[in-house]
């Protein structure tokens, strides 16, 4: 992927240059796995919450305790943040892949007639 500059170094995400849908939907279908992925690692964090336990009775092991959960709960909200961005990324490329598809259907049809 290089940006429209042709310079790779240089990317930022709205300036990606595709050569093609192929490559556009292999990258949209990167971006689905990468969801995918933090979709199951925010699962196990809230499990892990829900199952943490206290070593001992005594008060020590129960603030250690609510400092884990406390510790999963924050560990879940940035896997939710991840996740937005992640979802943002897959709809700004399906809109991009969108608009592709549309142009080179209308540039099709100028050069074929059909």
């Amino acid at each position: 992927m290089t940006s429209p500059s042709g310079n790779s170094d240089q990317q930022t995400p709205s300036d990606y240059f595709f050569a093609d849908l192929a490559h556009l939907d292999t990258i949209i279908a990167r971006w689905n796995d990468i969801q995918a992925e933090i979709r199951t690692h925010g699962s196990n964090l809230e499990q892990v919450a829900l199952v943490a336990n206290a070593p001992a009775a005594d008060r020590p092991s129960s603030l250690q305790a609510r400092t884990f959960v406390d510790s999963m709960g924050i560990a879940a909200m940035h896997n939710r943040t991840l996740l937005d961005h992640a979802t943002a990324q897959v709809e700004r490329l399906s809109a991009a892949r969108a608009t592709y598809d549309e142009t080179e259907a209308g540039n099709t049809i100028r050069l074929t007639g059909r």
